[in-house]
């Protein structure tokens, strides 16, 4: 008995037990707001989250987490002490994501799987264009190759999975990364020829201009380029 006492007293002063306390007291309200805001924030975290998962997890996003552990464990394998890509490495990165790309086009790949690869591999593009030089703009051309793997795929889909597919790239397309690495067009591009023919596409495309507009109101540049995809998006559908 004394030993039991002495384990349970024990646990009590690790850091996991002081953290079951403390959640047991706090409302549950205030701990899904604060890990919904962490998990949108960041998406390593939220990979891990869904990776915790398991079984339980969405099936297209617990594929998409695991394509990219796969290639943020590859690009760090390359990378220098100082974080960056060296030529050599840059060419071997590339090729190597080039070898797991080409096997979305291979005829005995869903394309469920093939869209999740292919929405991993482009989300993994702006940290990949952080650590190396591309000369040659190879990462743009990856960028184009992904996207019409997308729409290759799009086309083989149901309307349902269409549609869902569309909310998925709409709600990646808003990840603030791209703008920052120019990618963000090449997936608008993509947007814009799906909703061509769909109006609740369209005006969903649009409430996204907006939303991203509200919250970029102090960087003129960022409002001035929201401003002028908008009017891209404008023109090319017929009112």
């Amino acid at each position: 008995m004394p030993n039991q006492q002495q384990g349970v007293t024990k646990h009590r002063h690790t850091r996991q037990h002081y953290l079951q306390n403390l959640l047991e007291h706090v409302p549950h309200t205030a701990v899904m707001a604060f890990l919904q805001q962490q998990l949108s924030l960041d998406r390593r975290l939220y990979d891990e989250f869904i990776l915790s998962l398991g079984e339980h997890a969405p099936p297209d996003d617990l594929a998409e987490a695991q394509h990219r552990r796969t290639l943020s464990k590859m690009l760090a394998r390359h990378l220098s002490p100082l974080g960056k890509l060296t030529a050599a490495a840059e060419r071997q990165v590339l090729q190597a994501i080039e070898q797991l790309v080409d096997k979305a086009s291979q005829p005995d790949t869903t394309p469920p799987q093939a869209l999740n690869l292919c929405i991993a591999t482009f989300s993994m593009l702006p940290d990949l264009g952080e650590r190396m030089e591309d000369a040659d703009e190879q990462l743009y051309q990856l960028a184009d190759t992904l996207c019409a793997l997308l729409d290759h795929h799009f086309n083989q889909l149901d309307p349902a999975a269409q549609q869902a597919l569309f909310e998925r790239l709409l709600r990646e397309y808003a990840e603030p990364m791209y703008l920052d690495r120019d990618l963000d067009n090449v997936l608008l591009k993509l947007l814009k020829r799906w909703s061509k023919d769909k109006p609740d596409w369209q005006h969903a495309c649009l409430n996204q201009q907006e939303q991203l507009l509200k919250h970029n109101p102090d960087d003129p540049w960022r409002k001035a380029y929201l401003l002028r995809q908008t009017h891209y998006l404008l023109k090319a559908w017929p009112t």
